[in-house]
């Protein structure tokens, strides 16, 4: 896909998001997959020399695998998807074209890969999982509108509607600012006043759809209430200005068409190498009530969507 046009850019800037159909290619969707279906790997050979599976369950399918994994092992604790992710191939995915295209229409040319992103399953039917009203700018490091635009680009890689764990944002919403928040029952943020149901709009989308949201939009993630996982990839670009770089952790400079240096691997995949990184990921998560005020949101494992 090229870049956005001058009418996509103006509808963004006005209604806060784009849903776009059919624009993500078959690599991209093949590189995601991999990358979860080598994540899902990971854990069910963990879990078996742990002991505590003996069947690897590799015939069942990518939606599937993953549920049935849990349901042989409901004692098994969370997962650190964002590190279990971190390598090669996810680097790779701020750079795509048509991802890197889309993101610089409309952050500009100097484009910062943002350190919060993830892979993200909702296994079906549970009840933590949804996730209530919130702006992605409550989990940012010391969010300021001014520091630059930051957006939030969320790809499914199964079909997902109201039924199967979909968003739902609430257009315009981007304009009012960040909005107070309360904590929600999962241990996550919720605002304290929720747009009215005239003013939400459901996002049913299929893989190969991108829908592209403004930092400040309102968005909530529904219940899976499907038999399959709802499996999403979601990544941020931000302008690549002094602000958001020394808030944007573990992030790098993916683009620039001035005199900004281009990250590198290495430098990049040492930040999910650092112990007190993860220690400080650990904290935050569970203590999330508090907002990590000192840690900064990009550190922790927040699993927003």
């Amino acid at each position: 896909m090229e870049e956005l046009s001058q009418r996509q850019m103006d509808d963004f800037r006005r209604e806060g998001y784009l849903l776009l159909r059919q624009v993500l290619p078959d690599d991209l969707l093949v590189t995601m997959r991999s990358m979860l279906e080598d994540a899902v790997d990971e854990i069910a050979n963990r879990w078996v020399e742990d002991g505590l599976l003996e069947d690897l369950h590799q015939d069942e399918p990518f939606e599937r695998r993953l549920a049935v994994l849990r349901e042989r092992v409901p004692s098994a604790g969370s997962i650190t998807w964002r590190r279990l992710l971190a390598g090669e191939a996810a680097f790779s995915l701020w750079q795509h074209p048509t991802l890197l295209a889309i993101a610089a229409s409309l952050v500009g040319e100097d484009v910062y890969a943002h350190g919060v992103w993830n892979g993200r399953p909702r296994e079906p039917n549970a009840p933590l999982a949804a996730v209530a009203w919130h702006q992605d700018a409550h989990y940012y490091d010391h969010y300021d509108r001014a520091d630059g635009p930051l957006v939030t680009l969320w790809m499914p890689l199964v079909p997902v509607d109201e039924h199967s764990g979909c968003l739902q944002i609430a257009p315009r919403s981007h304009q009012e600012g960040v909005r107070p928040v309360t904590a929600s029952a999962n241990g996550l943020v919720e605002v304290t006043d929720p747009p009215a149901e005239s003013e939400i709009l459901t996002c049913a989308m299929d893989p190969g759809d991108l829908l592209i949201f403004d930092a400040e939009m309102l968005h909530r993630s529904l219940p899976n209430e499907a038999d399959y996982v709802r499996w999403s990839m979601d990544l941020r670009y931000g302008a690549a200005t002094p602000a958001i770089m020394a808030k944007g952790g573990r992030g790098y400079v993916c683009a620039s068409t001035s005199r900004l240096a281009l990250g590198g691997y290495e430098d990049w995949i040492q930040q999910y190498e650092r112990p007190e990184l993860e220690e400080m990921a650990a904290a935050a998560s569970q203590s999330t009530q508090a907002f990590a005020a000192d840690l900064g949101w990009a550190d922790a494992e927040l699993d927003a969507f």
